[in-house]
């Protein structure tokens, strides 16, 4: 079998220099690696341990404070919040919306005033 000239001269040639700076270089790299792994693993364990922590903790039986109790209750709807929706709908009229815009408007303020004439008639 014939070999090609070019490609003997090249088998035959040695193996090129390499850098004087290749192996600090490379171990440089492989400790730069190793130290993300470990900040990533320990970034991990604080982000689990924050998350599994309120879980692990035993419920205490407190008294809701006075603030979530009066977000936990839905509000009542107001003659601001009608008059909101009012104008809502008037914006939208003006700008020309569509029966399908304008619907769900129409919708909340049905809505807000039936439970406001609930509440009045109610006495509340």
């Amino acid at each position: 079998m014939q070999t090609d000239p070019t490609r003997h001269q090249l088998e035959t040639l040695p193996p090129p220099p390499l850098p004087d700076d290749l192996w600090p270089r490379l171990t440089a790299r492989r400790e730069r690696e190793r130290n993300r792994r470990r900040w990533l693993g320990a970034a991990a364990g604080l982000v689990l341990a924050a998350v599994a922590l309120p879980l692990l903790q035993p419920a205490v039986d407190e008294p809701p404070h006075p603030v979530a109790e009066r977000l936990a209750t839905p509000p009542q709807p107001t003659a601001d919040a009608i008059l909101a929706v009012d104008r809502a709908l008037q914006a939208a009229y003006a700008r020309g919306a569509s029966d399908a815009e304008v619907s769900p408007l129409w919708e909340i303020r049905r809505h807000l005033s039936a439970s406001r004439a609930i509440r009045d008639a109610d006495g509340s």
